[in-house]
């Protein structure tokens, strides 16, 4: 977008905010919006505000006035170099848990579990179960790490 279609935005900006039941942004707010935009043509973002008004259920932020080829893909899961650090961590999780260092088992339980409770939602049915395996490795983890308890 260039000068010129800054009042064109607002207007756009305002226009959602009547159909969402906001009062209409400010001036700090239209610019902050602006500045995420700014990079699209007016008629780019004018096509997200009309997606937004059939589709969305809120104000929308910025990023969801964005085409949907130029949003985020929902995060570090869709990066390439992510899912293989992923995959290789998985890998040496594996391993660790085989190992016969009891200290070295722990501390792969400890972080496959911790990693699978912060990816679950409380609602889950497996959370409580997973809750009380995380917590039993947890003290395993500092059993084998002051020397006490089973082997």
């Amino acid at each position: 977008m260039h000068r010129p279609d800054f009042e064109p935005f607002r207007a756009q900006l305002n226009a959602l905010a009547g159909i969402f039941g906001k009062k209409p942004p400010d001036d700090l707010q239209v610019q902050a919006y602006w500045n995420a935009l700014r990079d699209l043509p007016l008629e780019l973002v004018e096509q997200g505000v009309r997606h937004h008004i059939r589709y969305g259920k809120f104000f929308p932020k910025p990023v969801e006035l964005r085409p949907k080829d130029e949003r985020p893909g929902g995060g570090p899961v869709h990066d390439t170099a992510f899912r293989a650090a992923a995959e290789n961590a998985k890998r040496n999780a594996s391993a660790n848990l085989a190992s016969h260092d009891r200290l070295t088992r722990a501390k792969a339980q400890d972080a496959l579990l911790t990693a699978r409770l912060i990816g679950m939602d409380e609602q889950h049915p497996a959370y409580a179960e997973t809750k009380r395996a995380w917590l039993k490795a947890g003290d395993e983890y500092i059993a084998a790490l002051t020397g006490r308890g089973r082997a």
